[in-house]
């Protein structure tokens, strides 16, 4: 996999490290620039640290989550203490074990089928 650090460094205490550096100035979230470098063709994205801090940052960062479906298939969004996935319209498995909460922003039919395996 490849790793990108992208951002301003406003919230990280500086640039150092960044792999893509921007301007503080801007219009758009450093989440959005980070999407917009990642190519077409890849189906899933990892995102960590993106749940704590301000609530209208991490509601900005979910939106920039949907918007990054219509590229990619899968994305996961990986908090301190829970996972969030993201799914683009089509069929997807997930191997889970325990409760977990199913989520649409948008009018669909969802099919949920159980194996268990032993």
């Amino acid at each position: 996999p490849t790793l990108l650090a992208v951002g301003d460094g406003d919230s990280y205490g500086g640039l150092e490290g960044f792999t893509h550096r921007l301007n503080s100035q801007k219009d758009r979230s450093d989440l959005h620039h980070a999407l917009n470098l990642i190519p077409s063709q890849v189906e899933k994205i990892h995102l960590w640290g993106f749940t704590g801090g301000r609530p209208d940052h991490f509601l900005c960062n979910i939106g920039e989550i949907l918007l990054a479906l219509k590229k990619t298939q899968k994305a996961s969004l990986h908090g301190e203490q829970q996972l969030m996935l993201f799914f683009h319209s089509g069929r997807h498995i997930i191997k889970h074990t325990g409760t977990f909460s199913t989520l649409t922003l948008e009018t669909q039919i969802i099919t949920l089928e159980s194996s268990l395996y032993q």
